[in-house]
């Protein structure tokens, strides 16, 4: 955990520029007039309306891309750093486990901290309406919750095969569901908030679609608590790691 907080120059200037470039992108392509805007329209919009646009779902994975080339492995790295003394000790694997966990969300925490705080810069210096309130925490609670699910379940792969193959399989995933979405919001939008990737798109909430932050928080916390659980009794079974 000590590496990961100090880190290195190199990965922390690297997040930096990507975390301004990012962020200057979303004022080129939407239509913002708050700090709030930047934020939903910057983290959490992909345009469902044109799901083939791929550049709408690669800039809104980019966030991801970069916590999974820094955290896909974050698990699966201490795991085999010190298999032998992890699954020797059964009554602490458990234990074990929670605390990579809480790690994870503890720099996921920080990742996007930092992006905010660089939203908060970028629209003071360009005159944009700065905005702090209830809203600007549920939609980024909203924003960790999701990138903390998405990093949670490849790294919960990595317990029964290799984390590259979970990253591989959560894209899929997401993409799939984006598409779903798109045939849903055809038909019935309600069923949109029963998908979890929407539960990102905090765009969506301006667009009257019934994705409102308080469900949405619920669940992905419930989405978590299940992936947690499941985890962890896997885990427990475990002798050895895939």
């Amino acid at each position: 955990m000590k590496e990961l907080i100090k880190g290195n120059k190199v990965s922390l200037i690297i997040v930096l520029l990507f975390s301004i470039v990012f962020n200057f992108l979303g004022l080129f392509f939407h239509h913002i007039n708050t700090t709030n805007d930047l934020i939903s329209f910057t983290y959490g919009y992909v345009d469902l309306w044109h799901v083939n646009n791929v550049f709408s779902i690669i800039r809104w994975l980019l966030p991801q891309l970069i916590l999974l080339v820094y955290l896909g492995n974050y698990i699966e790295v201490r795991l085999l750093k010190n298999a032998t003394l992890i699954f020797t000790r059964t009554n602490r694997k458990m234990k074990i486990l929670l605390q990579f966990i809480l790690q994870l969300l503890f720099i996921i925490c920080c990742f996007y901290l930092l992006q905010f705080m660089i939203v908060l810069i970028i629209g003071a210096i360009l005159g944009l309406e700065l905005v702090l309130n209830i809203e600007t925490m549920f939609i980024i609670m909203r924003l960790i919750l999701y990138s903390f699910l998405i990093i949670l379940t490849v790294n919960s792969s990595s317990i029964l095969f290799k984390s590259i193959y979970g990253v591989y399989l959560v894209l899929i995933i997401q993409l799939a569901m984006l598409y779903i979405s798109n045939l849903i919001l055809n038909w019935n939008s309600y069923f949109l908030v029963y998908i979890p990737t929407t539960n990102a798109l905090v765009s969506l909430n301006d667009n009257g679609l019934g994705i409102n932050n308080d469900s949405s928080i619920v669940y992905l916390l419930i989405l978590i608590f299940i992936v947690i659980i499941i985890s962890i009794n896997i885990f427990n079974k475990k002798e050895v790691l895939y």
